[in-house]
């Protein structure tokens, strides 16, 4: 049998370890972190308890909440302020987006018909089995987006290029949508920013500019119809008559309803229908009340009056 190991041999190890362990401990206490998990609603709400038990107040614990973030500091009255010196601008502009959209369009379509041997390349409507076939002039294989030489007239890239009298009608149609929904944005805008707005003008100035987007928009197919025939002519051609059809119908029509005040003028209309209507309604509630009151107090005299129901005795 082996002879044990002695006790003074294992002793002093086991205190090492003993110590290596309190002092283990000891660092991981120091070192301890308190995790909570919240929501970025119940911080929000603890930051701002910290700061007003600091003695900030609401507005300025919630500013210093937006310094933090990086956020400037609202200041309603100056955003109102800016809305009104820069608002007439903005709409001015906005009413351009269509053309805008249809110039960029444009651009993308000449670029690619540059690619494939030039941007005034030509195009014709063939018609084959009774459809209708755009065929494109040029290097269809160098071309990015027009790769064949022909397609059917309602092919969607055809079509989303702005090639052909279907081209044309889509480039027209959606510029009438981002007519609409820039409009319903920017008067949706003003009424949150202007306290004069009402609901009047809110429906006064959608009403002028969706009706200025359906003129405009005839004027353009109008004239591109024109152009538009069973010739050849240029594949940017059609497009290129809705930009400048539309950019010179907005202008006009700009410039007239701002020289008339059409927007203002339909929005006192709507005022005053509006009084009058509630002025009538008035007068009717009036002439109920008064009826049920006559009915109440003579019954055959109310039917005499409503049905010619005659009197007899002492109801004469």
């Amino acid at each position: 049998m082996a002879n044990p190991i002695p006790y003074t041999h294992i002793a002093p190890n086991a205190l090492q370890q003993r110590q290596q362990e309190q002092a283990l401990a000891m660092s991981l206490r120091k070192n301890d972190t308190t995790l909570v998990a919240m929501t970025s609603d119940e911080f929000l709400d603890y930051a701002l308890a910290i700061k007003e038990s600091q003695g900030m107040s609401r507005n300025d614990a919630l500013s210093w909440i937006d310094g933090i973030a990086g956020l400037p500091t609202a200041n309603p009255a100056a955003i109102k302020h800016s809305w009104d010196q820069n608002k007439g601008t903005g709409k001015e502009i906005g009413s351009y987006l269509p053309v805008f959209s249809d110039a960029r369009k444009l651009t993308k379509l000449a670029s690619d018909l540059h690619k494939g041997g030039g941007a005034y390349s030509k195009y014709r409507v063939n018609y084959h089995g009774g459809k209708a076939y755009v065929v494109i002039a040029g290097y269809a294989g160098l071309r990015q987006h027009l790769t064949a030489s022909h397609y059917l007239a309602n092919n969607p890239k055809v079509v989303s290029m702005g090639i052909g009298k279907l081209g044309a009608a889509d480039t027209i149609r959606s510029g009438f949508l981002l007519s609409v929904i820039f409009s319903v944005a920017f008067h949706s805008l003003d009424q949150m920013l202007n306290d004069s707005a009402t609901w009047h003008t809110f429906l006064a100035g959608v009403t002028v500019d969706v009706v200025s987007a359906v003129t405009g928009g005839a004027i353009a197919w109008g004239v591109t119809s024109m152009f538009i025939g069973g010739a050849a002519m240029a594949a940017v051609g059609p497009i290129l008559l809705v930009v400048i059809a539309g950019a010179a119908a907005t202008w006009y029509l700009n410039d007239l309803a701002s020289q008339y005040q059409v927007a203002e003028r339909m929005a006192v209309r709507l005022i005053v229908a509006e009084s009058r209507l509630a002025s009538e309604f008035n007068r009717l509630d009036r002439e109920i009340k008064r009826g049920l009151n006559h009915a109440n107090e003579d019954p055959v005299g109310f039917m005499h009056k409503l049905f010619g129901v005659p009197y007899f005795g002492r109801f004469q």
